[in-house]
């Protein structure tokens, strides 16, 4: 039960008002035949645990607490959970459908088992848990994409690619990746994929195979992140074979700290870096006339221009063009048809990246292969 002072007078009641637990308490206590124990939680929230399995009286009990509160003008939010017997787990449950009680503008309560509201609520806060459960435990896996040399066919290197699984139920990066960002924990799974990438580097000794793992420029505006990945870098040799993808839209918004990041990885270690999403404004060329990139990857959005034959195709031919006069390899992503492999083909690009040439694999998948 959430109690809010809903008053603008300040008179002799203020003292009850304040003290919510005890009111509550004293509202409460005619109702012999309901037993219970009540208890603060946080500053304004009140659980109370009801030995009662009959609903409709402890639906009585709330409707005449609710009217007797009335004269105090305060006003209750009130959540049912039915008690589990995880304590830590009744208490969350029943403080979160508490929570969503004002979308239920036509009732005092809030049940958590029949509110679609409260429900849809949960289930978006238990996927919230368990991706930060497995952010701590590290339990994120890493699939492998190749990403094929266009000239004669052969396998280059893979991008490696975030992958979620919640007790068998594949969890979408599109999901995964908007909730980290929101909480600014982004630069935690980055560091996790760089970390396993090294590991994986270090074991199997494909220095043959070139591995590239994404990296947010939030990440790198984190300081602690760049204190990590410099840290791990130096405590590793032979990285020879391992590259950074920068994601090309993010990297403005803290542009000199990017390039501070990238030359000081350059100081320690022979890491390349590749310019992720490359698209045709000229924000994307600026970025190229201030940072040397090993590779620039050309957005799947480019490709899907030539597609429809809507002209530009000279215009895509002359920045792949400039991109190659900047000592810069070029990759073309989103290959899906043979189609798309000739329009690669026509410009000339040094590596391709698409379904067609190769779909995301386990990392057991990929060692078979």
């Amino acid at each position: 039960i959430r109690v809010n002072n809903n008053y603008d007078d300040v008179n002799d009641l203020s003292r009850h008002r304040n003290d919510s637990l005890a009111l509550l308490t004293k509202q409460l206590a005619p109702f012999k035949c309901i037993n219970y124990k009540a208890f603060r939680y946080l500053d304004d929230a009140i659980i109370i645990f009801v030995d009662c399995h009959d609903d409709m009286l402890i639906y009585k009990c709330i409707d005449e607490v609710s009217r007797q509160i009335s004269k105090y003008h305060l006003i209750i939010d009130v959540g049912i959970k039915e008690t589990t017997g995880d304590c830590c787990s009744d208490i969350k449950l029943s403080s979160s459908a508490m929570l969503v009680n004002s979308a239920e503008k036509n009732k005092n309560y809030c049940h958590y088992e029949y509110s679609q509201i409260a429900k849809s609520y949960m289930d978006n806060r238990a996927i919230e848990n368990s991706i930060n459960e497995c952010l701590i435990n590290e339990e994120f896996d890493c699939y492998l994409q190749p990403k094929i040399r266009l000239d004669n066919s052969e396998l280059y290197g893979v991008e490696v690619l975030a992958r979620l699984s919640i007790r068998n139920q594949t969890i979408s990066p599109e999901i995964f990746v908007p909730i980290l960002e929101s909480q600014s924990k982004i630069h935690m799974l980055d560091y996790i994929m760089i970390k396993k990438t090294i590991n994986y580097i270090n074991e199997r000794s494909r220095f043959d195979v070139n591995f590239s793992v994404n990296v947010s420029s939030t990440s790198i505006a984190s300081d602690d992140f760049r204190e990590k990945v410099l840290a791990l870098i130096s405590a590793n040799n032979d990285l020879d074979n391992l590259e950074f993808e920068i994601t090309e839209t993010l990297t403005r918004e803290c542009f000199d700290l990017v390039q501070k990041f990238i030359r000081e990885v350059r100081e320690i270690s022979r890491i390349k870096f590749s310019l992720d999403d490359f698209s045709t404004g000229n924000s994307s060329l600026l970025v190229l006339d201030k940072i040397h990139f090993d590779t620039v990857k050309i957005d799947r959005s480019i490709l899907e221009i030539l597609r429809k034959n809507e002209g530009g195709y000279n215009h895509i031919k002359e920045i792949v063009n400039y991109i190659k006069s900047k000592e810069s390899t070029v990759c073309l992503e989103g290959i899906e048809d043979r189609n798309d492999l000739a329009i690669a083909h026509e410009l000339k690009v040094t590596f391709g990246q698409g379904w067609l040439l190769g779909k995301p694999m386990t990392v057991s998948d990929f060692n078979l292969k």
